[in-house]
């Protein structure tokens, strides 16, 4: 059973990430086991946002693994405390920049021009425990076999990096070693109670198109519980975020739990005496799991591409859910990379690219140019019912657009802001798409109650100023503060609601507007994917 602390934080997030997305639709939420220890494994690709969607849409509570780093944060940090997540120490939240220049003499040898290898890491609390590894152009991991002085290192390596690095001095940064013993001992203890956890197996959010290699950490903790602390039937389940336009603001997604599968006790006793060959045969199983609910792809623009074979494929008069065309995308890429060597799938995807290339450069989306008919009178129709829809709208919603438009650019710019540092910090981002959304949730919801009392001061002139000349009756601070709040929810509500249509009304008015200043090009798109289809 929940605490009344997380059955609230449950209430509240599931009303954020429900105004923040459009669409949020879960499928396979009757797998999740509802009792016995249970692991719960989620790909992550929306740093924060993925555990505000866990928390809110599955079912039975959770205990999450979460990085330490995250502790110190302002809102995240305290409600994770408050629910009792287990924090995880990661080496790369706190990795240092080294003094000097280090070069490879040998595959297992550095040497270091005026560095410090002993008494840098001295004057560091978080390198206690020696360190762990030297990172050399942000990719080249070398395991530190032992500090032999100031200017020497041993290393383990191989020849390939040993070519690159001999060439030339290279700056480093020093990863620590870390101690996560108490954070296993707390998840084996959660899954002797009979618990669930939740882990991104990944450890690090991210916005690739595939899955990072998986950390072995979810691997160790279950057949740990298993070996050491006597836990039986311990059960893998997979959830798989599929966003559509993940740092987007009311943008859809697929949220899906996989098939749970039961740890057999026979890899708990090949964990006693071989621990990594155990802990391969479960990660493998994990990673076949999370691959099962998501769609994944070596490059971005192949991503797009298995989208967009989505889109030519679902027939212009079905209308698919979401979650079947997450599930349609992922058959589509299976089997293409079936075919990937064969010269008719790469002839379709040489035209496919084709077709895409315009339209990315026009800012059309394909299912706006699907719906076009090309009549001259129907789309100056469709123009001006659009135009008139859109101005109708935008003045409906202009208080709330005036009184939130500098929180909303502020919290823009904070969001810019922090992607620009992510990309900096973490090589594994492609452009750091992952944390726009949780930067934006979280301040947004740490700024929004000034604009509320704002709005408290607006509706008071309204009341007890304007509605006064009428009324002949004042209204007190309480019955203000009720109608305000009341007011304030509904109608911003509402005005969500409504940019939704503002945002379709405004995509609709650019895709004929395109059409009327270069119309050839419209009907080439559109022939184009009527040979496609």
């Amino acid at each position: 059973m929940s605490s009344p602390v997380y059955t609230a934080l449950k209430i509240f997030l599931r009303q954020v990430t429900g105004n923040y997305f459009r669409y949020i639709h879960v499928t396979g939420v009757e797998n999740m086991p509802m009792e016995g220890p249970t692991i719960l494994c989620c790909n992550h690709s929306n740093q924060f946002m993925d555990g505000m969607l866990i928390i809110s849409q599955c079912p039975r509570p959770l205990s999450f693994c979460f990085a330490a780093s995250s502790y110190n944060k302002p809102i995240v940090g305290y409600l994770a405390k408050k629910i009792n997540v287990i924090p995880v120490y990661r080496a790369e939240d706190s990795k240092m920049n080294g003094k000097g220049k280090i070069i490879m003499t040998s595959s297992t040898d550095i040497q270091g021009f005026n560095t410090k290898f002993i008494s840098d890491v001295k004057k560091n609390k978080n390198f206690n425990l020696g360190i762990h590894s030297i990172l050399v152009q942000k990719k080249y991991k070398l395991i530190v076999e032992k500090v032999i002085d100031e200017e020497h290192i041993k290393v383990r390596s191989d020849e390939k990096i040993f070519e690159i690095l001999k060439k030339e001095k290279n700056n480093f940064t020093y990863i620590p070693k870390i101690d996560n013993s108490l954070m296993f001992k707390e998840t084996c203890k959660k899954l002797k109670e009979g618990k669930a956890i939740c882990i991104f197996p990944e450890g690090t959010s991210h916005d690739r198109t595939h899955l990072l290699q998986l950390k072995p950490g979810v691997a160790y903790i279950a057949l740990e519980a298993m070996a050491n602390y006597g836990v039986k039937n311990i059960k893998l389940i997979s959830c798989g975020f599929s966003y559509y336009s993940r740092d987007e603001f009311r943008s859809d997604l697929v949220l899906e739990f996989g098939v749970p599968f039961e740890i057999p006790e026979t890899f708990g006793e090949t964990f006693k005496v071989n621990k990594k060959q155990a802990i391969d045969l479960v990660l493998r199983v994990v990673e076949a799991q999370m691959r099962s609910v998501i769609l994944t792809a070596p490059t971005y623009k192949e991503y797009m591409f298995i989208k967009m074979l989505r889109n030519l494929y679902i027939p212009s008069n079905i209308e698919l859910p979401a979650e079947k065309q997450t599930d349609l995308a992922r058959r589509i890429s299976y089997i293409f990379n079936l075919q990937r060597d064969n010269q008719k799938a790469k002839k379709i995807k040489l035209k496919v690219m084709k077709y895409m290339d315009p339209l990315e450069k026009l800012g059309i989306e394909d299912s706006d140019l699907k719906d076009i008919t090309l009549n001259y009178n129907l789309l100056l129709k469709r123009f001006i019912f659009s135009l008139l829809l859109l101005i109708i709208n935008l003045i409906f919603t202009s208080p709330m657009l005036i009184l939130l438009t500098p929180l909303m650019l502020f919290v823009r710019n904070k969001a810019e802001k922090e992607r620009h540092k992510a990309l900096e910090k973490n090589p594994n981002k492609l452009e750091a798409r992952d944390v726009v959304s949780s930067v934006k949730v979280v301040t947004f919801v740490k700024y929004l109650p000034p604009f509320g009392i704002l709005w408290m001061l607006f509706i008071q002139f309204l009341l007890n100023n304007i509605l006064y000349q009428y009324t002949n009756k004042q209204y007190t601070m309480i019955k203000i503060f009720f109608i305000g709040c009341i007011s304030f929810m509904i109608y911003g509500y509402i005005s969500i609601n409504i940019i939704d249509s503002l945002k379709y009304h405004f995509e609709t008015l650019k895709t004929i507007f395109y059409y009327f200043v270069v119309p050839k090009g419209i009907d080439n798109l559109k022939d184009m994917r009527e040979k496609l289809v």
